[in-house]
């Protein structure tokens, strides 16, 4: 019984979701609180996704400069000797 649940509530999904896809709710007066509560659970993932993209760039900068500091104290040690 439980493969035959599993199979009706993914076949129920694929059904729903294919006939929701070309659908798009609109709230011209502001009552339905959820649109609002998607639209800004989307913006929060915009901005954490901005956010780590800058962090990525700054780490990939650091390890850049650091690398290269690496190698000018590596240079300066072989020229003292």
């Amino acid at each position: 019984m439980e493969i035959y649940d599993l199979l009706l509530s993914q076949t129920m999904s694929d059904y729903l979701d294919a006939i929701v896809e070309g659908v798009t709710v609109e709230d011209p007066k502001g009552n339905l609180n959820y649109l609002k509560v998607e639209a800004a659970a989307a913006e929060a993932a915009a901005a954490a996704e901005e956010e780590s993209a800058a962090a990525d760039t700054s780490a990939d900068a650091s390890a850049e400069d650091a690398g290269t500091q690496e190698e000018s104290a590596e240079d300066s040690q072989e020229n003292a000797e």
